[in-house]
């Protein structure tokens, strides 16, 4: 936690763990979607992500 580094927590057990220690507000970025974050990280297209693009003009419309 005191390194200037990026500090990226991913998953549901290590973000649980980080807060347990009140370590959170020392990280970068804490995230409970490991496996997503990972995906992401990898620069993977995430299928949410890819759902809200092929579908983004009919959403934008639902809220216009």
């Amino acid at each position: 936690s005191k390194s200037k580094a990026v500090k990226i927590i991913a998953g549901g057990e290590s973000s649980e763990m980080i807060n347990s220690l009140k370590l959170n507000q020392k990280m970068t970025y804490v995230s409970v979607g490991g496996g997503a974050s990972l995906d992401f990280l990898s620069q993977n297209k995430l299928p949410g992500i890819i759902a809200l693009e092929k579908n983004y003009r009919r959403i934008k419309k639902r809220f216009d």
